[in-house]
């Protein structure tokens, strides 16, 4: 699974189409759902990049050209900064840019793989997943656990210590729980906890080695996590679900990964494969409105909501 989740980005590269523009043109405006997205586009030259789709006007600009794998961007609280994961010094790391003045702070610098970083509420923490202790001999191949560090890169602290894979967390509004992916079971389901680690409770039951979960994300007023579901092979496409953060019955949506809610929570931002390439989407939580966002030749991922 950790293959569904990380890798076919990464691996559709090799195929892509060099009449792509990331998004650049031809975007329509949809001001019935306005907001400002960031995802991450892969192209023949760049890799891939960082870009903001402002869904209101259609218009799109870069924010990085560093000809690196660039992906896993994540929104500071007031939608001034961007915490995401670039190869582009050599190794997987996450840093920090501010949108204002370009200005990038390195935050890991450690081997190993660093990545999917998520802001506490208030903007002084930011919690990431790492390879760091090194690979796990599980049928998986994968080891992560969780940390935690100021957005200077300062004041880095372990956060788990588990076996295998804990990681993708996903800050609440509250901050008082995150929820991750773990696969501690035969499959990845979805946990949350406390800040500090403690208090971990399961929320998904999934079972099956390709019936997995990843990716969940917070409801702004706290309520739901949406995230990705697998299976019931690994050659099905994910299809997202909504579910109450007590648990119950998951909510079918449609098809598609890497859900985000809207500021306002209206709409639900996400990728699916589109005539061969991967698009953004957004639908609304009740399964209405589905609207294509993107229609360029390039694959994209990642698409996260800026607060308001």
């Amino acid at each position: 699974m950790v293959a569904i989740l990380f890798a076919v980005p990464l691996a559709a590269c090799s195929a892509r189409s060099p009449n792509g523009d990331c998004g650049l043109t031809g975007i329509a405006p949809h001001p019935e759902i306005g907001g400002e997205l960031v995802y991450t586009c892969f192209d023949p030259v760049n890799k891939s990049e960082m870009f903001l789709l402002d869904v209101t006007t259609g218009r799109v600009r870069p924010l990085t050209a560093d000809h690196a794998w660039t992906t896993d961007p994540a929104w500071s609280p007031d939608g001034a900064r961007i915490a995401y994961v670039s190869t582009k010094d050599g190794q997987t790391d996450i840093y920090v840019m501010g949108l204002a003045d370009g200005r990038i702070t390195r935050l890991t610098h450690e081997g190993g793989w660093n990545g999917n970083p998520t802001w506490s509420p208030d903007g002084a923490w930011i919690m990431f997943d790492s390879g760091r202790d090194g690979v796990n001999p599980s049928p998986h191949n994968d080891f992560r656990n969780l940390f935690i560090v100021r957005p200077d890169g300062s004041d880095l602290r372990r956060v788990t210590r588990l076996p295998r894979y804990n990681g993708s967390p996903s800050w609440g509004p509250d901050g008082k729980r995150i929820a991750f992916v773990s696969d501690r079971g035969d499959t990845f389901n979805i946990f949350t906890m406390a800040p500090d680690g403690s208090d971990q409770r399961q929320l998904t039951h999934r079972q099956g080695v390709d019936l997995g979960t990843g990716y969940a994300r917070w409801s702004p007023d706290g309520g739901r996590l949406v995230f990705a579901g697998y299976g019931p092979n690994r050659d099905s496409p994910p299809r997202l679900y909504w579910i109450s953060v007590d648990g119950g019955e998951a909510h079918e949506l449609t098809t598609g990964n890497m859900a985000d809610w809207s500021a306002d929570g209206g709409w639900i931002a996400f990728h699916r494969e589109e005539s061969e390439r991967d698009q953004l989407f957004a639908v609304r939580p009740d399964g209405t409105g589905l609207t294509q966002l993107t229609t360029d030749r390039t694959w994209k991922a990642w698409a996260r909501w800026r607060p308001r």
